[in-house]
C-alpha cells in the first residue's frame, strides 16, 4: 500500500486514494490544516523503477514541479514556492496524489 505524507502536519488519518487514481494509494494524513513547517517534505512510500515528478498546485496552477530520482521517495518543497494560508494539491506522478494547506508560516 503506498502512503504518502506532508511533513509539519497534525493529526494523523488514513483515507482510500481518490477514485482514478492507482489501486491501492493512500493518503498518510488527508488534506492537512495549518503546515507551518517552512519547506514541508513531501513523502510517499513506494519507490519508483524511474526517475518520477513530483508536482504541486494551487487552484489548479502550477507552483513547483520536481524531477525525483528512481528510488526516491521523498522531496523538499522551497519555502519560496508556497504562501500562507493556502491550499494545495500535489501529485508523485502515475503513483500518488495528496493534498495540504499550509498555516499562518510566521
Amino acid at each position: 500500500m503506498l502512503e504518502v505524507q506532508v511533513s509539519g502536519a497534525q493529526a494523523p488519518f488514513i483515507r482510500s486514494a481518490p477514485s482514478g487514481s492507482r489501486a491501492g494509494l493512500t493518503c498518510g494524513l488527508t488534506d492537512p490544516v495549518g503546515v507551518d513547517e517552512p519547506s514541508p517534505r513531501l513523502s510517499w512510500n513506494a519507490r519508483p523503477a524511474g526517475e518520477t515528478t513530483v508536482t504541486v498546485l494551487s487552484d489548479g496552477r502550477e507552483v513547483w514541479r520536481s524531477s525525483v530520482p528512481a528510488g526516491a521517495h521523498g522531496v523538499d518543497v522551497p519555502a519560496e514556492s508556497l504562501a500562507p494560508l493556502t491550499p494545495y494539491t500535489w501529485s508523485v506522478e502515475g503513483y500518488a496524489t495528496g493534498a495540504f494547506t499550509t498555516g499562518l508560516r510566521e
